[in-house]
């Protein structure tokens, strides 16, 4: 996942990352491809809290913590959009009405499912750092660190308690294609079908 408002999204970087696939193999070395997904109602409150709310990024419309103005900024897709456009599309999507649709975020799994080892889940992170300890050999009283990479901040943050029933299933309308796209990523990589 690359953050920045001008990094490219996963599928601009898709040839390259299967260039880099294809030299690995013909040079025999080593690779392992993965990144990790969100489930689609957390994603939203995340992105919100995280653009809108803690006034981390200026180039995002800034506001106080209302359901109204959760609804008002809200993406429809927004990991799809993520990953197919890249962040600069996140900010004019309200504005342009230029949403991913059903082929782009069919396109970004396909792609996915084709060029990662691994697609893990924050909710189910523990795998991930299962899968990595086996992968790099890390001894077995091996710990992960748990670092905070933002700063540590008093906020409130927003969360699905602050909403009504009535939004989070409209989230969930808005979030159709990036909940397929989860779905069939926790579908296909799990654990148990790696013997781990």
């Amino acid at each position: 996942e690359i953050h920045a408002t001008t990094a490219p999204s996963f599928f601009r970087l898709r040839k390259r990352l299967r260039r880099w696939r294809e030299t690995a193999e013909r040079n025999k070395v080593p690779y392992f491809f993965f990144t990790v997904l969100r489930e689609s109602i957390s994603y939203a409150f995340s992105h919100f809290n995280f653009f809108h709310v803690q006034k981390r990024n200026p180039t995002f419309e800034q506001c106080n913590a209302t359901q109204e103005n959760f609804m008002r900024l809200t993406l429809s897709n927004p990991q799809c959009q993520f990953l197919y456009k890249g962040e600069p599309s996140m900010r004019a999507q309200k504005v342009t009405n230029k949403a991913v649709n059903k082929e782009d975020c069919q396109a970004v799994l396909q792609e996915m499912m084709e060029l990662f080892d691994w697609v893990g889940t924050t909710e189910r992170l523990n795998e991930t750092f299962v899968l990595l300890e086996h992968i790099l050999d890390l001894p077995t009283n091996h710990t992960w660190e748990n670092y905070r990479i933002s700063k540590d901040r008093q906020d409130v943050y927003f969360q699905k308690e602050n909403v009504s029933s009535a939004v989070l299933e409209w989230v969930k309308d808005m979030s159709t294609m990036d909940i397929e796209m989860y779905t069939a990523v926790t579908n296909q990589y799990r654990l148990d079908k790696l013997g781990l």
